[in-house]
C-alpha cells in the first residue's frame, strides 16, 4: 500500500474535520451501514440506526430551528394515512410503525445537510470511505468461508437480524455487516459505480483505485439480484456519459459476457430471471419450478397495482401494503411451512 491508502479516515476526505464532525459521520455510518441489529422485533424492529435519530434529532432541531416545508409535507401524509385508517384501507399501528420512522429518518438527514452547510460532496466521500470498510468486512468473510474459520463469516453471534447467504460460485453470497445479499448490493451501488468509474480514470474521485478495486470485486461476490442490476446500470451510465460510440465497444461486450457467467454459473440468478419472465408473461406459479423470490417479487407488483387501481387518487396510506397484501395477494391459498 502506498502512503495515501494508510491515511486516516478524516484526510481521506480532503478537509478539516472537527471531533464533532467524525462524531456525526460515525453515527450517519451506524444509521446508513449497520441494519443487520435490531434491539427488540415486536411489536415493531427497533433498529440501532432508530437510536441515533433519537439522540441527535432534538439538538439539531433546537439547532437549526424547525423546518416549516418539510412539517407541512408529512402534516399531509399524517392526515391522508389517518383518513385511509378511518376508511379501513389501513391500520392504526401499520400506519403509525411506517410513519414514524420513515418521519424520524427524514427530518435527521435534512439536519444532517444541514449541519455540514449542504456539502453534499463531503458527505459522499465519507460514504465511498464507508462502503471500503463494509467491502473489507466483506473480504474477510470470503476468506474465512473459503477456508472455514467460521466465526470470520458467519455473524450470526454478533448480529441478531443477519443470515448467511449461500450460493454464487464460491458457495457464499457476500453480505458482509449487512442482513442480506440484496441489502449490500443497495446501499453499496453508488459505491461501485464510483469505483467502476476510477478504474476507468487516470485520477481517481474520492478514494484510491486500490480501495475501488475492493469495492467492485466485494459487490460483484455478493451475487445479489439488486447488484447484478446495479452492474449493467453502471455499465448503461458510463457508456451514456463518457461516449456511447466510443465504450460501447467495449463495455457491452463485458456485459454480455457477465450475464452469461452469471446465467450459466449461479443457479439463483438464473432462477430468479427464469422465473420472472415466466410469470410476467402471465404463466402460473408452479411450485419447485418457479423461484420463490421471483414469485414474492410478482406478487407484490401485483398486489401494488391492484390497490392503485382501487385508491388510483389518494392511494391507501404509508404502511398500508400489508393491508393490500391481505386482499390481493395471489398466495392466499397457499400453505406456508417454516
Amino acid at each position: 500500500m502506498t502512503p495515501n491508502q494508510t491515511n486516516t479516515l478524516a484526510n481521506q476526505i480532503n478537509a478539516p474535520q472537527t471531533r464533532k464532525n467524525v462524531l456525526v459521520i460515525l453515527f450517519i455510518y451506524i444509521s446508513v451501514f449497520v441494519n443487520s441489529f435490531v434491539f427488540f422485533k415486536s411489536p415493531v424492529e427497533f433498529y440501532l440506526g432508530y437510536v441515533i435519530f433519537i439522540v441527535l434529532l432534538p439538538g439539531l432541531i433546537m439547532t437549526y430551528g424547525f423546518n416549516g416545508s418539510l412539517f407541512f409535507v408529512f402534516l399531509t401524509l399524517l392526515v391522508s394515512g389517518l383518513v385511509n385508517v378511518f376508511l379501513g384501507n389501513n391500520t392504526a399501528a401499520l400506519f403509525f410503525k411506517v410513519y414514524t420512522g420513515l418521519t424520524l429518518s427524514y427530518f435527521f438527514y435534512y439536519y444532517i445537510l444541514v449541519d455540514f452547510n449542504y456539502d453534499i460532496e463531503k458527505l459522499f466521500k465519507w460514504y465511498l470511505v464507508g462502503c471500503y470498510v463494509c467491502a473489507v468486512i466483506g473480504a474477510i468473510q470470503f476468506v474465512s468461508f473459503i477456508i472455514g474459520f467460521n466465526p470470520g463469516y458467519n455473524f450470526r453471534w454478533i448480529l441478531n437480524k443477519w443470515g448467511f447467504s449461500p450460493g454464487g460460485i464460491f458457495g457464499i453470497r457476500v453480505n458482509g455487516i449487512f442482513s442480506e445479499p440484496a441489502h449490500l448490493g443497495t446501499v453499496l451501488s453508488a459505491g461501485f459505480f464510483v469505483s467502476l468509474f476510477n478504474l476507468t480514470r487516470k485520477v481517481p474521485y474520492g478514494i484510491s483505485k486500490f480501495k475501488s478495486v475492493f469495492i467492485v470485486v466485494i459487490y460483484v461476490l455478493s451475487f445479489s439480484s439488486l447488484g447484478q442490476a446495479g452492474i449493467f446500470l453502471t455499465f448503461l451510465f458510463l457508456a451514456i456519459n463518457f461516449g456511447l460510440v466510443r465504450y460501447v465497444l467495449v463495455l457491452i461486450p463485458a456485459a454480455i459476457i457477465l450475464y452469461n457467467v452469471l446465467y450459466n454459473n449461479v443457479k439463483d440468478f438464473r432462477g430468479r430471471l427464469d422465473g420472472l419472465i415466466h410469470l410476467f408473461s402471465g404463466k402460473k406459479f408452479i411450485v419447485d419450478k418457479v423461484h420463490g423470490s421471483s414469485f414474492i417479487l410478482y406478487n407484490n407488483f401485483n398486489v401494488a397495482m391492484e390497490n392503485f387501481k382501487t385508491n388510483f387518487v389518494f392511494g391507501s396510506g404509508i404502511g398500508s401494503h400489508q393491508v393490500a397484501f391481505d386482499k390481493f395477494s395471489l398466495a392466499k391459498e397457499f400453505r406456508v411451512y417454516g
